[in-house]
């Protein structure tokens, strides 16, 4: 295998039987086998880095099936790899509790070049280890109160990993209940978004202000902040009422009431008149340059409808901003629950040309109801209802 520092494109990272060869070699418990390697992330600056998160299926001596993410990073010209995983293990802090993961938390391969490191240890985000054992107080406790439990009252705490964009964020579901019952409101589902910046305290003030702006009025709202814990740089948020729009059942006649809804909604959240020193994101228009360039070499006969989208993305800078905007509106961000719909993940909530969201979430329909020549007439039925409800 080359040398993934020196390749252009970096194929040898993407070679997932080979990376899955060598990272059997890394198993900490005897016996155990990987039998599965899958690419889940990929970032590459062609003469920078490469940075890619593996899925990766681990069968035990017993016969257990356990799933990892390993995160292997690359850079070009660089030769310190091996020093830096050393430096980076000796920061591993296992306080938390014992590491169950197979691999270790951190590590180096000298055959491919690669430096790794396994969720949830990560050099960038210090807590995520804390936070993922599901043992924090901290984060804990806010949830407690949320769902007016007595400080004594013994609680069950299950964790999955939602997402995990490594060096950058991570989403943690917590499913919190009374040890002592199985009554319903006794319970309760949260979202734990650790952040490797001072984003959570910046959408825990944007979540209030939205909360605020929407209470009592209109058909839109979001997802309740719960807390904040700048000691872990945690954002802890109640789960959205009602059903996700990548989940609404396929019967005509109710998904015209559930679309109209989500029109309305999406036309009541752009109209919101919010302080103006609320910290909004950024219109994200200002890297699409750089995702054109890396995009080029591997899709040359798309270079004319690349360059296209990067002038029209650029042009949306020069554009007044009319509204309030969402900015990542995929149909698990948008709940239905009657005629009222909750947004989530606003990290990229932004002040620009409110029916962005409109567009980005009608694309995202179409495209998921197009899978078969049977499904088109729905994704272009629902496409020509969002917009009609929309203006309306």
């Amino acid at each position: 295998m080359a040398t993934p520092s020196a390749l252009a494109p970096p194929a040898a990272a993407l070679d997932t039987r080979a990376i899955g060869a060598r990272l059997a070699t890394h198993l900490r418990a005897p016996g155990a086998q990987v039998v599965d390697c899958r690419v889940v992330r990929y970032r590459h600056r062609p003469g920078t880095r490469c940075v890619v998160q593996y899925g990766v299926t681990v069968r035990e001596a017993s016969g257990a099936r356990v799933e990892a993410r390993v995160v292997g990073q690359w850079h070009t010209g660089d030769r310190g790899a091996a020093a830096r995983a050393r430096t980076l293990a000796r920061r591993v802090d296992h306080g938390h509790g014992p590491w169950s993961s197979p691999f270790p938390p951190v590590f180096f391969d000298a055959a491919t070049d690669m430096l790794a490191t396994t969720y949830p240890f990560d050099r960038r985000l210090p807590a995520l280890a804390a936070v993922a054992s599901g043992a924090s107080p901290d984060v804990v406790a806010p949830m407690r109160a949320h769902l007016r439990l007595a400080a004594d009252t013994p609680l069950t705490v299950d964790v999955a990993c939602v997402r995990y964009r490594e060096q950058l964020n991570a989403v943690l579901q917590y499913d919190v209940r009374a040890a002592d019952t199985g009554s319903a409101d006794r319970r309760g589902r949260f979202f734990v978004k650790v952040y490797s910046d001072d984003g959570g305290a910046r959408m825990l003030a944007v979540h209030r202000a939205l909360t605020q702006a929407t209470a009592g009025r209109g058909p839109v709202g979001v997802a309740p902040a719960v807390a904040y814990v700048g000691a872990l740089g945690a954002l802890v948020t109640a789960q959205a009422e009602g059903c996700p729009l990548d989940r609404v059942p396929l019967d005509r006649a109710g998904l015209e009431a559930t679309l109209q809804s989500v029109a309305a909604g999406l036309a009541a959240f752009g109209t919101l008149r919010l302080a103006a020193e609320l910290p909004l994101a950024t219109a994200a228009t200002g890297a699409t340059d750089r995702s054109v360039a890396a995009l080029a070499p591997v899709l040359p006969d798309q270079t004319a409808s690349l360059a296209s989208l990067a002038r029209a993305t650029a042009a949306l800078a020069d554009e007044p901003a009319t509204g309030l905007v969402h900015g990542d509106l995929k149909l698990e961000h948008v709940f239905v629950h009657g005629g009222h719909v909750q947004l989530i993940d606003l990290d990229s909530c932004h002040r620009g040309l409110a029916a962005w969201d409109l567009a980005l979430l009608t694309e995202r329909w179409w495209a998921s109801r197009d899978a078969s020549p049977a499904g088109r007439p729905l994704a272009d039925w629902g496409a020509h209802v969002l917009a009609m409800g929309y203006f309306a």
